[in-house]
């Protein structure tokens, strides 16, 4: 608690980067710029197959984090904690988020798709890695979640992301085997 009081007292007084950091959570928000890039990706043959995978595990991640995770844990936010955060995020003209607050919803899904992306297309991540960063840090900094909140989405995303394109890759595994079981049974007869 003491690093987001330090927060709010030090870096809350510019309304550039309040807006700023508002901006860049927004995109986070219920898979927004996640979903967007998917869309784009799916027009394009070459791009379909990763914003298949990316959905399907930020469908995963979407039901293991708020639905099994959230009420595991039942961690309170911290503007529920100190009132003065919740004054902060009222005065930028944010709803103050419903919800737990372990893991952050918001880090998992960033970490998620921009994990999935990058491992199919290596130099994307140079751009989305960094994004999903920012989509975190801006949770802290906006006081709705603690640094755990973030670093826990952040693990988990990156875990999920990795998990969703190994079982990706067991499915063409398998569908691979099958075709040749029937080019050899067709060669046989």
């Amino acid at each position: 608690m003491e690093g987001l009081v330090w927060v709010h007292n030090n870096l809350h007084s510019s309304g550039f980067v309040n807006s700023l950091m508002k901006f860049i959570t927004f995109l986070g928000e219920w898979g927004v710029l996640w979903i967007f890039i998917g869309i784009c990706l799916l027009f394009f043959k070459k791009t379909r197959t990763s914003a298949i995978v990316m959905f399907v595990s930020l469908a995963v991640g979407f039901v293991f984090n708020d639905f099994v995770l959230k009420n595991i844990f039942g961690r309170p936010r911290p503007f529920e904690e100190y009132s003065a955060f919740a004054e902060f995020i009222k005065s930028i003209g944010m709803d103050l988020p419903s919800g737990n607050s372990f893991p952050s919803g918001h880090s998992y899904s960033a970490f998620n798709c921009a994990v999935v992306l990058t491992i199919f297309h290596k130099k994307a991540g140079y751009v989305l890695i960094p994004t999903a960063f920012m989509i975190a840090i801006s949770r802290v900094f906006l006081c709705v979640h603690y640094p755990t909140d973030i670093l826990a989405g952040m693990i988990l995303g990156i875990l999920t992301a990795v998990m969703s394109f190994t079982v990706y890759k067991l499915i063409l595994k398998k569908i691979d085997a099958r075709k040749r079981n029937k080019i050899r049974t067709i060669n046989n007869v």
